[in-house]
């Protein structure tokens, strides 16, 4: 009788216990899979990345070579240097506008000297926003900027826009404000020897707000700067070539600020993603991690 109500008493203690131990492996059990499908997920993303880095690195390099060889070219015409006049037509219009045409990255040619002479072509497909700036004819394909000097040294400037002919639409005069010594793209080039690839900064003859890169060299034997421009819209629109309909991808320049981005619906703002950089590039450099933002993470 007293062995009978041992195992009585003994047998909710076992059960607790088996409860437990079960309970202690599902835990384990849920614990080990979601750490696992997470790392699945962040290799899938470390893999996706990484393949979208390597084909956004070798566009770049391929953009640099080509920019680089069509300077290279126009350097060879003397005519480049030709600041085209009202109505005239720029000796390699034909050319500026073919290379437009076959490079779609590239917003506009242009050349600048220090007489603060200015010569623009302007592929208005590449940016509806222009169009709409300049309140420009639907049948118009091109906008040529022209700045000289006339009689009593006075500055002029006329806006031309010609159709996919290369005919003339219409001219309008505006007041000369522009100074291409000034820019950052003239300066560059005017000290050195060879081309020059600036930093991201705001266009002028562009949509508002709108920046870009330049490539830039000075024509030798000459004070005229060669240049051409690519707006970092472009940019984001290789991201989105390669970018999933998922895939959230922002692009920094090396001092954290945005350059581009991919399938976010506000507009990104520099400072809430700074806080990646608070490691120093030199921490981060070649090294993939997960930051949190805004209990958002992050591949980096």
């Amino acid at each position: 009788m007293k062995l009978d109500k041992f195992f009585i008493k003994i047998r909710p203690a076992i059960s607790t216990i088996l409860v437990l131990c079960v309970l202690s492996v599902i835990i384990v059990s849920l614990s080990l899979q979601y750490y696992f499908l997470k790392q699945l997920a962040f290799d899938a993303t470390e893999n996706s990345f990484k393949n979208i880095t390597f084909k956004l690195t070798n566009k770049i390099q391929q953009i640099d070579k080509t920019s680089n060889d069509i300077i290279d070219i126009f350097e060879l015409y003397k005519a480049t240097t030709t600041i085209a006049k009202k109505g005239e037509k720029h000796p390699l219009l034909n050319l500026f506008t073919t290379t437009l045409e076959n490079n779609h990255y590239i917003y506009s040619v242009y050349l600048g000297n220090k007489n603060k002479d200015f010569y623009e072509i302007i592929n208005l497909d590449i940016d509806t926003k222009i169009r709409q700036r300049y309140n420009a004819h639907k049948n118009a394909k091109w906008l040529i900027l022209k700045i000289y000097r006339v009689k009593n040294n006075k500055r002029v400037e006329f806006h031309e826009y010609l159709d996919k002919n290369l005919n003339l639409i219409k001219t309008v005069q505006d007041e000369p404000t522009y100074d291409p010594t000034i820019r950052p793209w003239y300066i560059a080039a005017s000290k050195s020897n060879k081309i020059v690839k600036t930093l991201p900064y705001e266009f002028v003859y562009s949509a508002e707000g709108a920046k870009g890169i330049t490539y830039a060299k000075k024509i030798d034997n000459s004070n005229t700067i060669f240049s051409i421009d690519l707006l970092i819209n472009n940019i984001s629109n290789l991201l989105h070539k390669e970018a999933g309909k998922n895939d959230k991808i922002i692009l920094f320049k090396q001092n954290g600020d945005v350059d581009a981005s991919v399938n976010f619906k506000d507009k990104i703002t520099d400072f809430k993603y700074k806080k990646i950089f608070d490691l120093t590039l030199k921490d981060i450099k070649n090294i993939h991690f997960i930051q949190t933002i805004d209990n958002k993470e992050y591949y980096v």
